[in-house]
């Protein structure tokens, strides 16, 4: 048997070179978890089911329910500063100027296209923002954050311990 020593240090009390090193190994930690739950919570409670994403690629695939009710929910609680508002503005917009048939029923080919690009456009919304919380959560700001509420200790090189 044998025994080490090391001597232990707070976050602060790395050198720069050790604080980065410690930083890159802790970033993973911040998404290893389902981090995009909530998300898809947000996505779920105006009618929008988010079934998968990859935001490197630039891909998201999702369901829309209700049209009519998604427009609604968007309008109640997201904000006009939220793309997925102006989303639902501009699928109003488009309604709007949808050719009723002869009859005055609304043209199926027309309300379907309306109803894709909606769909399209709310998905890209949500993938921006999944972008933007998986950047901010691997960010150094954060990390460090997470580090320090954390209290987790290091060696002199970094390395957790």
């Amino acid at each position: 048997m044998r025994i080490l020593e090391t001597k232990v240090y707070s976050f602060d009390e790395l050198s720069d070179k050790a604080q980065a090193r410690a930083l890159d190994y802790c970033r993973e930690f911040q998404v290893d978890h389902d981090w995009w739950e909530s998300m898809y919570d947000d996505a779920e409670e105006i009618g929008l089911t988010i079934a998968s994403f990859d935001f490197h690629r630039g891909n998201i695939a999702g369901t829309l329910d209700d049209m009519p009710s998604t427009i609604s929910r968007i309008l109640a609680y997201h904000g006009p500063d939220c793309a997925t508002f102006s989303d639902a503005q501009d699928c109003i917009y488009a309604l709007s100027k949808m050719i009723l048939s002869e009859e005055g029923e609304i043209d199926e080919e027309d309300y379907d296209s309306i109803r894709d690009e909606f769909r399209r456009a709310l998905l890209e919304s949500y993938l921006v923002k999944l972008r933007r919380e998986y950047e901010y959560l691997t960010s150094d700001k954060s990390v460090s954050e997470m580090i320090q509420a954390n209290k987790y200790e290091f060696d002199e090189s970094g390395r957790r311990v």
